[in-house]
């Protein structure tokens, strides 16, 4: 609700004998402010005391409404003018604006009452715009038209990677914007700013050769060392594709013969990327993506956060990342060109490990006759149970690892001979009878030492090969197993960064912090994560907007329910993209309002903040429904019904598209989707900027509550006294008992001498 002096409400409230006056405030700069009305009066006691200049000639109706469908962004308000070009006046409304910039100028409404004494009761401001057309009717007349400040501000937010201002920066990365980030962030594609040259040989040349041409050595050095498979080779100078003067291996390499395509990169002492575009609180780790995988870098690179005391020498205030060439391919290229490389990694004690072990034997006799075999030991004891008759067992030991073995599958091939041959694992016998030579597998749950055979008849039997395949944990804390790692790494890119570093790099990082004095979020170099304070600093870093026009209503349900922003802002869309996500990912509407940029809340009950008696609704003049009030209701249109939310957050940002995002939140409303069919709008619900799961979860439960049942929509004409409702607020319908609702549009018909004024007025039923 606007706060309005206890004088102005009463004029306002009064049926008879209230003189409203609206005024348009313009400051030109050449020759100044002008304050225009449809009347000539003088308002003392206000802005060092205004005469008006009574050129408006009629005033259209100011409209602010909301945008149909839409979760958190209204629309732009506008409003038409017609103005009358005194030709009596050498500073006419011709002449202002043709020496004006008129767009830029921030023209302020403002309504007043006649009588009142506006050093006490001054006008009150309603809106604020811009004039964005005019056209002249004729000489006389002009029609204005103004939009509200977001049509002024509507620009594309970023800066985009170039070659003019970084003339080194790989091919793939200059168009798009430097990063902007807040809150905590994950898996950041860093910009390759100095990345080096990379082309191919537009010729073989030997292993002697001199001199080589490039497809296109444009980018090249005058001199330098470009690299060549495994060869470096420094060359003393350049004639348009060729490298002349060649030093073949260099720095200790070997000279070789290459063929004619080969990937020939500009050697150099380090690799530069832009992390992000301005300073940044801190770097958290840094990360090469090789095909598949992702390595820890963070120790080969030299990290500048543009915070004071810690800025890159030629590229201060923004986040810089610079890697060592030769640290950074011993740790990661070198360790990824090869095909089938093993690699011994730590292996923490909860990692089940599967392995096998093989023993082949040649066979042995029964009676207890002893056979050695050098593959296997073999347990000579009789068996001498009761009702069996003499015979033999062998067994094969198996060393196994210290640990927990969880099962084994024990293959067995072995030539039962046709008598009865038992399986015995660990010295205990089976009930398993061994047929003819073949296979047989067997599964058990628990550690397997041994494994022999019993024959119970006389006869030779033969064990000819036992094999156990087993999972186990190691028993001390970490243990090496040689880990397979198979695949190519192709040398190509169209930067020297990319065939060196044969990937992306990443970053986890910490946004944007506060500044020494708390500005944005009230704590000094605090970081920047809670929505409003995102908001706050955003419109002042990138629209110069004062944090004192930064108006909120939702810092205490912010503070409450722990919302933060991960936000990453690495596409070139305009401001209006931007707002909308920031506002529905806070569970917000947003409008730029009477010269404030407004983040409101949306509860889940709206407290009503005024009553609407029967007599403030303007009543029909004439005709069959003469007396009843001016006002229509519908419902709220069928597409606008949401009964079925997923909620997908927690995006990857090294992703793109449906698989970037890591969670998903469903929720849906059964007697909803029963009353009007399945409704969904998933295009809404992809929130980039949420990561935590309770936060997807409220926003997911607020949007469903409020979407998923049509609502009644009344649309009724109102006089002045209600001028201080607002869009958003919370209002009572007392003729329609008591109906509660939400403000969604608050449309002015500005008055003059054949123009009542009033308000249109659009409630939502709540």
């Amino acid at each position: 609700m606007r706060s309005f002096p206890s004088n102005f409400l009463t004029e306002a409230a009064k049926k008879t004998g209230a003189s409203p006056v609206w005024i348009l405030k313009c400051p030109f700069a050449a020759p100044g402010t002008k304050y225009l009305s449809d009347v000539e009066i003088t308002v003392s006691g206000w802005e060092g005391g205004v005469i008006t200049k009574a050129w408006i000639e009629r005033w259209g109706e100011l409209d602010e409404s909301l945008g149909s469908g839409e979760l958190a962004l209204s629309e732009v308000s506008d409003m038409e003018l017609s103005v009358i070009n005194d030709p009596n006046d050498s500073q006419n409304i011709e002449y202002l604006l043709k020496n004006n910039d008129f767009e830029k100028l921030d023209c302020t409404l403002y309504l007043w009452f006649q009588g009142l004494d506006a050093s006490t009761d001054p006008p009150q401001a309603m809106w604020v715009g811009n004039i964005t057309e005019w056209v002249q009717g004729d000489v006389l007349s002009f029609r204005l038209r103004l939009n509200d400040q977001l049509e002024r501000l509507n620009m594309p937010i970023g800066t985009k990677i170039t070659k003019t201002a970084y003339p080194n920066a790989d091919p793939d990365d200059v168009g798009k914007i430097s990063n902007i980030g807040y809150g905590t962030l994950k898996n950041v594609p860093a910009r390759a700013v100095i990345a080096g040259a990379l082309n191919y040989l537009n010729a073989d040349i030997t292993a002697a050769a001199t001199s080589l041409t490039l497809v296109d050595a444009s980018a090249f050095p005058a001199s330098g060392t470009i690299g060549i498979d495994s060869e470096k080779i420094t060359y003393t100078g350049k004639s348009g594709n060729s490298l002349t003067g060649l030093t073949r291996g260099a720095s200790s390499t070997t000279a070789t013969a290459h063929k004619k395509g080969a990937t020939a990169w500009e050697e150099r002492s380090d690799f530069t990327y832009e992390a992000f575009g301005h300073p940044i609180k801190q770097f958290d780790k840094v990360y090469a993506e090789i095909g598949e995988s992702v390595y820890d870098i963070t120790s080969a690179c030299a990290l500048y956060t543009g915070q004071a005391g810690s800025q890159h020498p030629n590229f201060p205030n923004r986040a810089m990342i610079v890697i060592n060439q030769k640290l950074f391919r011993a740790l990661v290229v070198e360790l990824s060109v090869t095909d089938g490389i093993g690699i011994n990694d730590p292996t923490h004690n909860h990692t089940q490990l599967r392995t096998s072990i093989k023993k082949r034997g040649t066979g042995f006799s029964t009676g207890g006759g002893a056979v050695t075999n050098p593959e296997y030991a073999y347990d000579g004891n009789q068996d001498t149970a009761a009702g069996i008759g003499g015979g033999g067992y062998e067994d094969v030991n198996f060393s196994l690892p210290n640990g927990t073995i969880h099962g084994a599958w024990i293959w067995i091939r072995a030539d039962g001979g046709g008598g009865d041959t038992t399986l015995r694992i660990n010295g205990s016998d089976t009930t398993t009878e061994l047929p003819g030579v073949q296979w047989v597998s067997f599964y058990r749950n628990f550690t397997v030492n041994k494994v022999g055979m019993r024959n119970n008849a006389i006869g030779v039997r033969s064990l000819y090969e036992v094999e156990v395949e087993y999972d186990y944990t190691p028993s001390d804390n970490y243990a090496t197993s040689n880990v397979s790692k198979t695949g190519t790494v192709s040398m190509n890119g169209n930067s020297a960064a990319d065939t060196v570093i044969a990937g992306r790099i990443l970053v986890d990082a910490q946004g944007y912090q506060d500044d020494a004095s708390g500005t944005f979020t009230g704590t000094a170099n605090a970081l920047i994560e809670r929505p409003d304070h995102v908001m706050k600093h955003f419109l002042y870093t990138f629209l110069g907007w004062a944090t004192a026009n930064f108006y909120t209503n939702a810092a205490t349900q912010f503070s409450t329910k722990n919302y933060k922003f991960s936000a990453l802002i690495n596409e070139h869309e305009n401001l209006t993209h931007w707002l909308r996500a920031f506002a529905i990912q806070s569970r917000c509407r947003f409008r730029f309002a009477a010269g404030l940029a407004r983040l409101l809340w949306r509860p889940d009950s709206f407290t009503s903040q005024k009553t609407i008696a029967a007599d403030m609704v303007k009543a029909i003049d004439s005709g069959d429904r003469a007396g009843a009030p001016e006002r229509s209701i519908r419902m709220t249109p069928l597409d606008e019904v949401i009964n079925k939310i997923s909620v997908h957050y927690n995006k990857d940002w090294s992703k793109s598209g449906e698989d970037a995002y890591k969670d998903v939140s469903e929720a849906s409303d059964s007697t909803s989707i029963s009353k009007y069919g399945e409704k969904q709008r998933a295009e809404l619900f992809y929130f980039d900027f949420v990561t935590d799961s309770a936060m997807a979860q409220d926003l997911r439960d607020y949007y469903l509550g409020y979407y998923k049942n049509r609502k009644r929509l009344i649309e009724q004409t109102v006089f002045l006294d209600n001028a201080d409702v607002e869009f958003m607020d919370g209002v009572t319908q007392a003729d329609l008992s008591s109906l509660l609702c939400e403000v969604v549009k608050m449309n002015f018909a500005v008055g003059d001498g054949d123009v009542i004024n009033t308000v249109r007025m659009l409630l939502r039923e709540a």
